[in-house]
Formats: structure tokens, C-alpha cells, sequence
């Protein structure tokens, strides 16, 4: 449902008991089925929350079903609360892969990581290895060794034994592909001895691993290719666990294999320094991201915004809570201000304040979670979701999808309305003088008041769910009080 208001104001002639003349107002709010969703989830990239991310990232399918459900043309990203390493800060996941390599006892035996931004990365491009630390680019070719690597180490092979650190080399490497998915490892023995490879792991910066069967040999000199399919063309190792990645930097209907692109954005690996700012990064990401010719089009103009935080400890951005509830309506201008769901934040933290006198808000198998008062006010202050970690996260991603597609049937009002003359009507269209119903209050709708910072009130009225259908326009008009008015309302929605 896509909200969009109007507000026609006309002088009275009436004088109330304030002693000043009202104004008439009336407030037009716009519904049709919703159309587009932006949503951000921001994950923590902390050392503790390894297990969440992963655990996340299996909940994509329940997540994509609700989003699909809601019948939206959805996108969805992600970011970390990480402002202190420079590739995290103000920026969308996505651009940065590794190719990790480690031997059976875990011992690193060689790494390459890169980034798209520093990196010239594109399709079909080949990053051939010309010495430890420097990378040329070359046609892709897998079927010719690297031709800028040396010649292997002199000497007996007294082989086959397991290698060692810097004795087993990506030689050269294609994330990208023409077929997408069909990127491609070349692994090189540059020592003197046939290695034995059993055990031997291949992994990126996500969460996809691979093991190399028992038996798996290289002899001095050679090369071991691999890559996700068969049908990528000829390699000495066919495994889809591992996956690079494309450099998507969301994910939406029309994404190659979204699942698997997907859980490469969400596990974002452990590498935080601590700092957890997800409101100043994600704000920033969304604003003014630190690399505009990539990610400053994820925000759509004409979509909704949703921001999902997923932390296990607490947010420790430099500004109010208020203060970034604001900053992210602004980013859809005076819409996102006042007409309810346009931005929609919600957390899913440590919520529940601890009673044993300790930090820990909550623990489950997969961890840990300290109390997050920031994250749990974030939700309050903006009306939002609020889920604790230690939950099922599989639900709770259905939740978020749910959250951010269904119709949403709450309104601000543009003034404080004397309640005596307020006339609501749910009309075909703006010009339309057919109307369709006149709600009832109670039955069909309620109002409530919050009240800002300054001790002003906001008045909002909420429908019940079948009043206002797709396509059709709430007109809401009544005479005005002073904005130092106050109504004796409930100061939350009770749904009619």
C-alpha cells in the first residue's frame, strides 16, 4: 500500500474556546497496493555472532516467501555497524570476496582478498598471481597454467606429503563470469614434492566451504582448477560449495540463484574492531554512502524504506535515538515524516532488560546477547518491530518479511482536529465524489496520540485491516486546534 497525503487547508470563521479562529483542514491519504521495498539489513560483523549469521542466512527462503507474498517489487541489502575499516564504512556488502586456503591441521596455507572497488573486476577477467603480493590482470584462460608464475622449486620429490603455508598458491583466479556462478580457481604446487591435498579447505569470506577428497594429489609444478558446475566447462574439481561472489550488491525477484547470493551478503564474516555503530553506518550507507557509484542506487525514489538491525550487543552510534529515527524518515522527505510505513525500523537485539543485576539480556545455544537499550528504543520511538536474538530467527525473518509487505492502515494527521467535527470518508479516488464508506469510529477506527520531544501531540488513526481497499483514498476533514492543544486520547493504537 503506497501512502501518499494531501492537505488542504482553508480559515474558518468559528471561534472555539482557545479564543482563536480554527482552520479547516483535510487530509488526503492515498492507498493502493504497495508497490516497492528497500530493505537494509544491518548485520554485526562481530566475533560473537557467527553462529546468528548463519543461522540467518538458512532463513532466506522463509524470508523471500513473505516478501513475495506482499506482492512488492523488493529488494533487499546488507550492511555492518563497522565504521572503523574503511571498506565496511558507509557501504553495502557485496563488493569484497577472499579465496582462503587451509591445509587438514587448519594452518592458513595461502589467501587472496579483493575488492571491487580497488580492484579491476569484471566479467571474465583473470587475476593471474606474478609473485606473493602482486596481481596481474590476464585473459582468462584454465586451461594453460598462469603464465606469469616462476617455474617450481629444484630438487627430489618427497612427496606425497601434506603442504605448508605458501605451498599451496591461488595462482589465478575469475569471479566473474559470463554464466553467472562460474567463477574459477586455479591452485598451483610450486614446490619440488608431490603434496597431498586431503583434507585441504577452500573457503571465502562467507559461509562457503569446501574439502578435498581423500587421495587428492598435485605434483610439482601442476595445477588444480576448480569451479562450482559441470556445466562451467573443464576443471580438475566440480564443487557448488563454494561460491564467489558477483558483486551484487542486493538482491531482488530477478536475481540469478538470490539464495545463494543472498547468503553471501548476510554472512558477513567476523572482522569487526568492536565499534558498533549500526544507526551512524546504516544512516550513512543510506545517505551518503562513502562509494555512490554503487551503492547510491539501492534507494529507490518511488520505494518504501525497512531497516532490520541484527546485533547481540548494543548500538553505540554518537547521536540521539531520536535523532537517527529522524535522519531515516528525511531520507523519503516529508512522506517519510508523516505517513506511517514509508520507513519502517526494526530490531531484533538483546530487548528484554536483565533482572539478575548482570548485562545479559539473553542466551540460547547460539549465544549470548547483552541488553540493548539503544536498539530497544529505536523500535519504540519509531513504532517498529522489536524481536530478541535469542529467539527462533527462522520466524523471525518471516516476521520482517511480513512487516515490511502487508498493507499498513495508519495515518498522521496533519493537525490536532476538534473530534466534534471531524468527517472521515474512504472515497474511489482524489476525484472521485463517490463514496465508498464512511468508517465508524470504534468499529472501523480508532485514534491516539504521541507525544514528540517538545510535549506536542501527534494524532494518528488506525484502521481496521478490510476498510480501505487497494486503489482507494482516505479523506479525513475537521477544524483545527492550536498545535499547543492537547486531546485526553490513548496514547497507543488499540486495533478497531
Amino acid at each position: 500500500m503506497r501512502i501518499g497525503t494531501l492537505v488542504f487547508v482553508a480559515m474558518g470563521c468559528r471561534g472555539p474556546e482557545y479564543g482563536v479562529t480554527r482552520q479547516t483542514r483535510v487530509d488526503v491519504f492515498e492507498q493502493d497496493r504497495l508497490a516497492a521495498i528497500d530493505l537494509l539489513l544491518v548485520i554485526d560483523n562481530s566475533q560473537s555472532m557467527r553462529d546468528e549469521q548463519e543461522n540467518l542466512a538458512d532463513t532466506f527462503d522463509t524470508l523471500i516467501s513473505s516478501l513475495e507474498a506482499g506482492n512488492t517489487e523488493w529488494r533487499v541489502a546488507v550492511t555492518t555497524p563497522e565504521t572503523s575499516f574503511e571498506p565496511w564504512r558507509a557501504s553495502l556488502e557485496g563488493a569484497m570476496d577472499e579465496v582462503v586456503v587451509e591445509g587438514a591441521d587448519g594452518a592458513r596455507l595461502d589467501a587472496v582478498a579483493w575488492d571491487d572497488r580497488t580492484w579491476a573486476v569484471d566479467v571474465d577477467v583473470a587475476f593471474a598471481r606474478c609473485d606473493l603480493d602482486t596481481w596481474s590482470v590476464e585473459p582468462a584462460s584454465r586451461d594453460d597454467r598462469n603464465p606469469c608464475a616462476g617455474d617450481p622449486a629444484a630438487g627430489a620429490d618427497a612427496g606425497p606429503r601434506a603442504p605448508g603455508p605458501g605451498e599451496l598458491l591461488v595462482n589465478e583466479f575469475v569471479p566473474r563470469t559470463t554464466d553467472p556462478g562460474c567463477g574459477w580457481v586455479e591452485l598451483w604446487n610450486p614446490t619440488a614434492d608431490t603434496l597431498d591435498l586431503t583434507g585441504v579447505l577452500l573457503r571465502d569470506d562467507g559461509r562457503d566451504a569446501i574439502v578435498l577428497a581423500s587421495g587428492t594429489t598435485l605434483a610439482p609444478g601442476d595445477t588444480l582448477v576448480w569451479t562450482a558446475f559441470a556445466d562451467c566447462g573443464a576443471a580438475d574439481l566440480v564443487d557448488p560449495g563454494l561460491h564467489l561472489a558477483t558483486g551484487a550488491r542486493w538482491v531482488g525477484p530477478d536475481t540469478d540463484d538470490a539464495a545463494r547470493e543472498f547468503s553471501e551478503l548476510v554472512t558477513v564474516g567476523q572482522g569487526s574492531f568492536g565499534l558498533e555503530m549500526g544507526f551512524e553506518n546504516a544512516l550513512a550507507t543510506l545517505a551518503a554512502p562513502a562509494h555512490p557509484e554503487t551503492d547510491a542506487a539501492f534507494l529507490r525514489e518511488d520505494a518504501d524504506l525497512a531497516v532490520v538491525f541484527f546485533s547481540d550487543e548494543d548500538d553505540l552510534s554518537p547521536d540521539s535515538v531520536f535523532d537517527y529515527v529522524n535522519g531515516f524518515r528525511a531520507l523519503k522527505g516529508t512522506a517519510g515524516q508523516r505517513e506511517d510505513g514509508r520507513v519502517r525500523l526494526a530490531v531484533v537485539a538483546g530487548i528484554d532488560a536483565p533482572t539478575d543485576g548482570t548485562t545479559t539480556s539473553c542466551s540460547s545455544p547460539l549465544g549470548e546477547a547483552v541488553y540493548a537499550p539503544r536498539y530497544a528504543a529505536l523500535a519504540e520511538r519509531s513504532g517498529g518491530e522489536a524481536w530478541s536474538i535469542c529467539g527462533d530467527l527462522g520466524g523471525i525473518a518471516e516476521s520482517v518479511g511480513l512487516t515490511v509487505s502487508e498493507q499498513r492502515h495508519e495515518f498522521q494527521l496533519s493537525g490536532i482536529p476538534a473530534l466534534d467535527t471531524l468527517d472521515v470518508g474512504v472515497f474511489a479516488s482524489v476525484e472521485s465524489e463517490e463514496r465508498l464508506s464512511t468508517p465508524v469510529e470504534g468499529t472501523d477506527w480508532v485514534m491516539y496520540v504521541q507525544e514528540d520531544d517538545d510535549g506536542s501531540q501527534e494524532v494518528w488513526m488506525r484502521f481496521a485491516d478490510d476498510v480501505l481497499p487497494p486503489g482507494s483514498v482516505l479523506i479525513v476533514s475537521y477544524e483545527s486546534l492550536p498545535d499547543t492543544a492537547t486531546l485526553d486520547l490513548p496514547t497507543t493504537a488499540v486495533t478497531p
